[in-house]
């Protein structure tokens, strides 16, 4: 949002009072003289201390906040780091304002800042953040590996990684077969391969296989067994499946479960479903269930409608036929039920990441509410609607500040109730972007400029030290949130005095957007819009 500068040029006069102003910038210009070689570009400032955007085991990724570039620009940002206690060392360069800095140790607090560098060379280092990486885990149970293809002497054998690695790469994959479920387990493969060709089989041998994933940490439990065979001497199709059973039915699903028919020697691999409509218009369609497993989920129905399904397996050999059906109905439709609170996926000063779970049912569209601490909007209003499942709330956000959020979920027929209330904060920012300097800001929002043009004023002649000190007394900012706000007022009266002669022309304006502006909202942490207006 593009301001005039006298909202924040801390010139504005009028009538007989520009007498006054116009001799205080007198005596401000003689002042600049002697403090001419200031006004030549110089090195960059300190970036205020990095905010962590996401915190691995391993790893850390980090935001900052471009410092004032004092008349040159900024190429290039350094990220230095240190265990607690132990001196800095360059972890990154590049000229983005943020960083993913790797090869870090899990549970583990560092010491993360990072320096500016512009034309002139390379400024000062900024304030340090502690920054603590997550505890290492062993990955998740692998899913049951999976039976792709067969031959009387082989098997192939594939798996996807867990859900979970446990916050740190995965290292290896260990495959273990056995005779039995019961039977003595030996290693046939480790490795990082996805799947492993099992040779070696005589035709119709029996094999168990099972699976773990490590990483740097630990070892993962192991899967469920799969339990198969090599192929048979003799082999066909398999024998078509017998009527599924449905379960659990709601208005746009229908749970799928049966028994694996006689696989005719050679192992199943896969299954179709194909469901046909009944009681309403739509196409048949099929779904394919692979690794032999024997339930599915089918979703996209129609509510309060009836649907026959039926299934044929696959073999090396081939296709079996369809067989016999099961009429399944879903439930009539209904809104959705009330959802889960959002959740907070990520957070800054200035924005939250929210994400929630999906509802069941078909065409859910989502609402979610906010409320706003600087207008006092007590109560959640929409900020978002739609079918998406996350939401970036980046508008009118302030640091160190209480945000509540509430969720509703919507279809056709109707909406759910709203989620409990959740409440999640944004982060300290700059010098100012404080709980209690952000309440006082709020509290003297119509009054803070007039106060701080007086103590300028007032202090002309005792110079910078004098300013910060009235601040501090008469707004009630703390020592250093109050140090911003004069270094902004004397920017204005150092670099554009005598273009802010008239304090709202367009030259006063850009004089201050490109030599003040900047420094002070890097300074203190609060985005421009925020400003208090003239």
């Amino acid at each position: 949002m593009r301001r005039r500068c006298g909202q924040w040029c801390f010139v504005a006069c009028t009538g007989a009072a520009c007498v006054g102003v116009v001799a205080v910038l007198a005596l401000m210009c003689v002042y600049e003289a002697a403090r001419s070689a200031a006004l030549r570009p110089g090195l960059p400032g300190a970036p205020e201390a990095p905010y962590a955007v996401m915190v691995g085991v391993d790893y850390v990724q980090i935001s900052w906040l471009a410092p004032f570039d004092n008349g040159s620009t900024i190429v290039a940002f350094f990220v230095w780091t240190a265990l607690q206690g132990s001196p800095l060392q360059l972890a990154w360069g590049g000229a983005q304002t943020t960083a993913t800095v790797s090869g870090l140790a899990g549970n583990t607090s560092y010491k993360v800042a990072v320096q500016a560098e512009n034309g002139v060379g390379k400024g000062p280092l900024g304030p340090a953040t502690n920054i603590t990486t997550a505890t290492p885990r062993a990955p998740a149970e692998p899913d049951m590996p999976c039976l792709h293809d067969s031959g009387r002497q082989w098997l192939l054998v594939q798996w996807i990684p867990p859900a979970d690695d446990g916050g740190l790469r995965i290292s290896a994959y260990t495959l273990q077969s056995a005779g039995t479920p019961d039977g003595l387990f030996i290693t046939c493969y480790t490795g990082l391969d996805l799947s492993f060709n099992f040779t070696g089989l005589r035709p119709a041998q029996p094999v168990v296989f099972r699976l773990c994933a490590a990483n740097s940490f630990a070892l993962s439990a192991w899967s469920q067994p799969l339990e198969t065979h090599s192929e048979a001497a003799n082999v066909s199709t398999p024998v078509a499946p017998a009527t599924p059973l449905c379960s659990n039915a709601t208005d746009t699903t229908i749970e799928l479960l049966w028994e694996a028919p006689d696989d005719s020697g050679a192992p199943i691999t896969a299954y179709t479903v194909r469901v046909v409509p009944v009681t309403q218009e739509g196409d048949t369609f099929f779904q394919t269930v692979d690794c032999g497993a024997t339930r599915r989920s089918i979703r996209g129905l129609s509510p309060d409608s009836d649907y026959t399904l039926s299934l044929s397996a696959y073999n090396s050999e081939g296709a079996s036929a369809y067989g016999a059906a099961a009429t399944c109905a879903t439930t009539a439709a209904r809104p959705p039920s009330p959802p889960l609170p959002p959740r907070l996926a990520g957070a800054s000063a200035l924005w939250l990441i929210l994400e929630w779970d999906v509802s069941n049912g078909l065409n859910v569209s989502y609402t979610l509410a906010a409320d706003d601490w600087w207008i006092n909007v007590s109560t959640p209003v929409p900020v978002y609607h739609g079918a998406s499942t996350s939401y970036n709330h980046s508008d009118g956000l302030l640091p160190a500040s209480n945000y509540t959020f509430a969720l509703m979920a919507q279809n056709s027929v109707g909406a759910s109730p709203w989620s409990d209330e959740v409440t999640f904060t944004t982060s300290q920012n700059g010098l100012c972007g404080n709980p209690a300097d952000m309440a006082t800001m709020k509290t003297h929002y119509s009054t803070m400029q007039a106060a701080i043009e007086q103590c300028l004023i007032k202090c002309a002649i005792q110079g910078f030290d004098c300013a910060v000190d009235c601040i501090h007394d008469e707004v009630g900012f703390s020592q250093k949130c109050a140090q911003c706000w004069g270094e902004m007022g004397e920017c204005t009266l150092q670099r554009c005095a005598t273009k802010c002669v008239i304090p709202n022309s367009e030259k006063c304006f850009d004089c201050c957007e490109k030599y003040c502006f900047p420094a002070a909202v890097a300074c203190t942490g609060v985005p421009m819009w925020a400003f208090p207006p003239a």
